[in-house]
């Protein structure tokens, strides 16, 4: 289980959960927040709605974090982030952000001018994205 860091109701929480665990179970069974409701199940019915990052979401669907406890490497130029805003987003996300790639790297996001970090990642066979790939996969989380 990853440690995984979060704001509710502007309240600074960290919980250990499995980063497949659904926000709903989170915030219902870890943090005692019963006011989120389980209907569905299948983020259908709007019960188990919550509000992320000011976006509506169906906590039922919507896993704790798809990078929670994965090792996240930024390479080349981010165009729309800088490299710590980036790295903040991997760290809130319960990912690790790391400086150089090796085989426990799980992702790298490769900008323009991208180097030996992404060749070696190519060579590996590491999941590359590029930065708009990325804020999907923030977006998502």
């Amino acid at each position: 289980m990853a440690a995984i860091n979060l704001t509710v109701n502007g309240q600074r929480q960290s919980v250990e959960a499995p980063p497949q665990m659904p926000l709903l179970w989170v915030l219902r069974d870890t943090l005692g927040l019963t006011g989120t409701k389980f209907g569905c199940g299948m983020g259908l019915c709007g019960a188990c709605t919550v509000h992320v990052d000011g976006q509506a979401q169906r906590s039922c669907s919507t896993q704790i974090s798809a990078v929670a406890g994965k090792t996240v490497v930024f390479t080349g130029t981010l165009v729309v982030l800088t490299r710590g805003e980036a790295k903040a987003q991997a760290e809130r996300l319960g990912a690790r952000a790391a400086g150089s790639v090796s085989a426990k790297t799980d992702l790298v996001v490769a900008g323009p001018g991208a180097g030996s970090k992404l060749k070696k990642a190519e060579e590996l066979g590491i999941r590359v994205v590029n930065e708009e790939e990325w804020a999907k996969i923030v977006a998502e989380a």
